[in-house]
């Protein structure tokens, strides 16, 4: 009777693990390299420079030696966006590298997320940085190598681009926006990434799942044993 009660808590937990996920997967991510860029000239007569991804290869005429990760997470229940990025450094107009600190970075611009594109082609900018992330008037990408910061944005967060928040779930989570990291020597982007983002599973999921594989894993032995 006690097996019989153990495993139906067993597969209690894993079943649940499955319900669970369904209600609760609505956090979210993104993470990988932010890779170099040059800026090549896509609109021909020597205007409209712009980083793109095809560029983002450190044998391009002009690209970037630095490089970078990002990590970035959305919760589409209280929509909470989550920001992570850190590079090697930054480049400024004289070629000179500044790797940066947590408080400052000479050659840090700005940085955005643009879409909607795709990897091979350029967007304009859906989330500005030092707009997006005020504090008190003064945008916090001062303290950015690493930078990190966290916001709940609404439909005003896009007003300015002619956008709602629910169109921008669809272009973020879609796959159809990158990463933009300006410096004052790329001004087009210096660092870049296409952002993906897969679901990751709630705490209470991960601890239902942990009970059922180790009731199951307690009966295996016992019948091994056996």
């Amino acid at each position: 009777m006690l097996k019989n009660l153990m495993m139906g808590t067993a597969a209690l937990a894993l079943s649940a693990v499955g319900m669970a996920s369904a209600a609760n997967a609505t956090i979210f991510t993104s993470s990988g390299l932010l890779s170099p860029c040059a800026e090549v000239d896509v609109f021909g007569a020597g205007t409209g420079f712009a980083c793109t991804a095809a560029s983002e290869d450190d044998t391009a005429p002009g690209a970037s030696a630095q490089s970078g990760t990002f990590t970035i997470s959305y919760d589409d229940v209280t929509k909470s966006l989550s920001i992570l990025f850190a590079y090697t450094g930054l480049t400024a107009l004289d070629g000179t590298v500044d790797v940066g600190t947590p408080t400052s970075n000479a050659n840090f611009s700005n940085w955005h997320i643009h879409g909607p594109s795709t990897p091979d082609t350029n967007s304009g900018a859906l989330l500005d940085g030092t707009l997006f992330f005020p504090e008190g008037g003064v945008p916090p990408d001062a303290d950015n190598n690493p930078f990190s910061a966290s916001r709940t944005i609404s439909n005003s967060t896009f007003s300015a681009f002619g956008l709602n928040l629910a169109a921008f779930e669809d272009i973020l989570l879609g796959g159809q926006t990158y990463l933009n990291v300006h410096s004052t020597g790329y001004t087009q982007g210096e660092l870049r990434s296409q952002l993906l983002f897969r679901v990751v599973p709630e705490p209470a999921s991960m601890t239902l799942l942990g009970a059922g594989l180790m009731g199951l894993g307690y009966f295996g032995r016992r019948r091994k044993a056996a």
